[in-house]
């Protein structure tokens, strides 16, 4: 008898050792690729167990990505994407960086939840950023007047 409260008591450990909703006690994770260029562009952005408990069930949840400014604030308006995951909880889709950022270091953040901001318990994936590269590939403002152009009268054709 003296081995069933032990046993019993393994198994209790076990089970709230693993991460709820997790196989194998595998975390979920999510990357962006490339974590720098100009502004705009357009990243590719992926993760993995992105699933929610709304209810009974694991299910598939939604993921949103979401830049925020160098300072940690949102933009107004936001800068997020809503990607659905698969009955795997994977899922994957372009990010678009906006035109008109300074080079500097932008975060970003992940976070899985119930499709549509329903019930159920969500998480925020570990936060990374997306690096804006300044010189010619960098952010601001498109120039407001077009390149100068030269006309006949500025070149000398003498021979």
């Amino acid at each position: 008898m003296p081995r069933r409260p032990i046993v019993l008591a393994l198994l209790l450990l076990l089970a709230t050792s693993a991460a709820p909703g997790f196989a194998g006690g595998q975390e979920p994770t999510w990357e962006r690729s490339p974590g720098e260029g100009p502004s705009p562009n357009t990243i590719q952005v992926s993760g993995t167990l992105c699933r929610v408990n709304p209810g009974d069930q694991l299910v598939p949840g939604e993921a949103v990505v979401e830049l925020f400014q160098e300072n940690g604030d949102p933009f107004d308006p936001r800068v997020q994407q809503t990607y659905m995951a698969d009955d795997e909880g994977d899922w994957s889709g372009q990010f678009v960086i906006p035109a008109g950022l300074d080079p500097g270091e932008y975060p970003l953040r992940a976070l899985c939840r119930s499709p549509g901001g329903g019930p159920g318990l969500g998480f925020d994936y570990e936060p990374s950023s997306y690096r804006v590269l300044g010189g010619n590939g960098g952010g601001g403002d498109p120039p407001t007047s077009p390149p100068a152009r030269l006309t006949e009268d500025d070149v000398n054709f003498a021979g």
